[in-house]
């Protein structure tokens, strides 16, 4: 049975810091507070390159249910720390990114689901026919 989870696109937004978390709440933890609240979360590339020095220490802040999924807008993607990328449950990527030889490399080495982000409907043909059963 296909199973449609509800994710947020990253969890840093300039309104989220007027609104939604509390004045005083460090940056790095942003991601704890929003896991205690929802269950997903897409990391953007720009969550990942600019949180990377404290993403991998607060997994463990996370709840357990909490599903993490990791945006690949171009390759080569950033060193992950284990502790991290054992918490990816999938991957978003361009449809042109994951039809190329690259992108299958990384697939292949991730073993992750993957999502396909395009308007182009030739590009998403061209890749589902690409992708691991």
């Amino acid at each position: 049975m296909a199973e449609a989870i509800i994710a947020s696109v990253g969890f840093r937004h300039p309104q989220w810091d007027a609104h939604y978390y509390p004045d005083d709440i460090p940056d790095d933890w942003k991601l704890a507070y929003f896991a205690n609240e929802f269950g997903a979360c897409l990391l953007t590339a720009d969550d990942i390159h600019t949180c990377a020095a404290y993403l991998a220490d607060i997994v463990e802040d996370l709840p357990t249910t909490f599903q993490l999924f990791l945006e690949v807008p171009s390759l080569p993607m950033p060193t992950l720390p284990p502790s991290l990328l054992s918490q990816i449950r999938g991957m978003v990527m361009p449809a042109s990114l994951a039809a190329s030889a690259a992108g299958q490399d990384t697939i292949a080495a991730l073993g992750l689901p993957v999502g396909l982000r395009s308007l182009d409907a030739m590009a998403l043909d061209g890749a589902i026919g690409k992708l691991p059963p």
